[in-house]
């Protein structure tokens, strides 16, 4: 009987946290549905991968209750600069990507001219290295030129 008793416990709170859980999932997706209607399925698709990880982890979405319309304009300014700083860090880390295969083109094209005849002689220790171009003002504006 203990065991049967045991076994009944297990299974209601199981049952219990998957109703919590399916309701945290609900409040998400009217969330997300909200959020298109707001203008922002794209970064809602990229992060669509990741199982809306960052929405999933905000505190107004980890409510396991309903989210109606009064709750939404309650949460609705907390939820967009959440997506805000989504697309920002997402713009950040494609920035630092593009300037990375800058500077690694840059380098190439130095040591590329470095080891190009003629030979090379001591006077080429004293001529600018990689890092000593990138921050001239005229190679700077080449690397940190926009995307387009």
């Amino acid at each position: 009987m203990q065991e049967l008793c045991r076994v009944w416990a297990k299974q209601r709170l199981n049952n219990r946290r998957a109703e919590l859980d399916d309701m945290r999932q609900q409040r998400l997706l009217a969330a997300i549905s909200k959020l298109r209607e707001l203008g922002w399925g794209s970064e809602l698709d990229r992060i669509a991968a990741r199982k809306y990880e960052p929405l999933r982890q905000h505190s107004q979405l980890r409510l396991a209750k309903p989210l109606t319309d009064r709750a939404w304009l309650k949460i609705q300014n907390d939820v967009v600069a959440c997506m805000e700083k989504i697309r920002n860090d997402r713009l950040r880390g494609g920035r630092r990507v593009v300037l990375g295969a800058r500077l690694r083109t840059l380098q190439s094209v130095v040591s590329a001219a470095r080891t190009a005849p003629p030979m090379r002689t001591i006077t080429d220790e004293y001529k600018p290295g990689v890092h000593d171009l990138a921050i001239m003002p005229e190679v700077r504006e080449l690397i940190d030129a926009s995307d387009d």
